[in-house]
């Protein structure tokens, strides 16, 4: 990224990232455990959050995210992809979160203790999300939620994952714990080292779901707009 293209704040992150990602400890085979304790002490995450929250800026900013995602990606591709889907995960808690949800969750994505993941595709809905076929049921205590996710990055580390589904004709967003009942993780084998897997639920019982009822499209579409523009990063 051109030097004339950023702000001496940007220059000042890059310069920073640049000494912090040299000495970044994930050389050779890591396990996922032992890369996200690496990337969580970089501690660029708070970048992924607003600083009302516990986050190092006033507003998400997508040029700093691509500085540090250039930088993290010279050093180590799978901890590029860790820091990414971390905030992709989180990014729908920033733009449709309920104050409460927002307290409770974005410190703890800031400090590393939480660790997301996005749930979006599906074996038959790629890049098509109008096709997403798992559905949400409303019960007595909050969702229930039936369907699979595949090719989830962070799958089997993150500690909650954002998933969309159908209630009614509409999409909407759920925040699902990786210790919820009816969930089940499987890896997936694929080139690189980044973890990925499918995400099962059956029954999948869940309370919290996030933003407005039926709005889930337009969130993960405004979810994709900010952290498309850090893949050519």
């Amino acid at each position: 990224m051109s030097a004339s293209f950023l702000s001496p704040t940007h220059l000042e992150l890059r310069a920073k990232a640049r000494e912090v990602f040299a000495a970044l400890e994930v050389k050779g085979p890591q396990t996922d455990a032992q890369l996200r304790e690496a990337v969580t002490r970089t501690g660029f995450f708070p970048y992924l959050v607003p600083s009302a929250f516990g986050g190092a800026v006033e507003k998400v900013n997508v040029l700093s995210l691509c500085v540090l995602r250039e930088e993290l990606a010279y050093r180590n591709a799978a901890a590029d992809s860790l820091f990414a889907v971390q905030g992709l995960g989180s990014h729908p808690l920033v733009l449709a979160g309920s104050d409460a949800q927002k307290q409770q969750y974005l410190p703890r994505v800031a400090s590393g203790e939480y660790l997301f993941a996005f749930g979006l595709t599906e074996p038959e809905a790629g890049s098509d999300v109008a096709n997403v076929q798992t559905r949400a049921e409303q019960t007595a205590n909050g969702w229930r939620l039936t369907g699979k996710k595949r090719f989830i990055s962070n799958a089997g580390v993150a500690t909650h994952y954002t998933v969309f589904a159908r209630t009614g004709e509409k999409l909407s967003a759920f925040i699902v714990p990786a210790t919820a009942k009816g969930l089940r993780v499987t890896p997936m084998e694929l080139m690189g080292e980044h973890p990925i897997g499918e995400l099962t639920l059956t029954d999948c019982e869940v309370e919290a779901q996030l933003g407005d009822l039926g709005a889930g499209m337009k969130l993960a579409l405004g979810t994709l707009d900010i952290f498309r523009s850090t893949v050519g990063a």
